[in-house]
């Protein structure tokens, strides 16, 4: 009686800890080039952006008043966070990913200069 009271204590304690896990999810990084032309950004900033694999993004401005920006992002549960040599704090957004258009939304972000170039929705180049 003893080794069932065991047995259903140690499943029972299964249980209840993985129902309170949750699992982390790496999402699928954007890696490549992506553009965002004046026609697409609707008052938002024109530009370049190049995701690498080694986590490692450039910023390439296309309108005059911005600079150009480069440094890491990493990803985690949909959204991204940029770490840059323009803005001091890192800035969070959700992305999407869906065929060849990549949309940013921002979470959180304290550098208005990187949130309004980096929002809205960019064109994969080559498409």
């Amino acid at each position: 009686m003893n080794l069932t009271k065991l047995s259903l204590t140690v499943v029972l304690f299964i249980v209840l800890t993985t129902l309170g896990c949750k699992s982390i999810v790496e999402s699928p990084k954007p890696v490549g080039t992506w553009i965002k032309t004046p026609t697409e950004t609707q008052s938002e900033s024109p530009g370049i952006l190049e995701f690498r694999d080694d986590s490692h993004f450039i910023f390439t401005a296309e309108q005059e008043g911005h600079t150009d920006s480069k440094g890491r992002y990493s990803i985690l549960d949909g959204k991204i966070t940029f770490e840059d040599d323009t803005c001091y704090n890192p800035g969070t957004y959700t992305y999407l990913l869906e065929n060849s258009r990549l949309t940013l939304e921002v979470i959180s972000d304290s550098c208005q200069i990187r949130a309004v170039v980096i929002r809205g929705t960019w064109i994969r180049k080559g498409n």
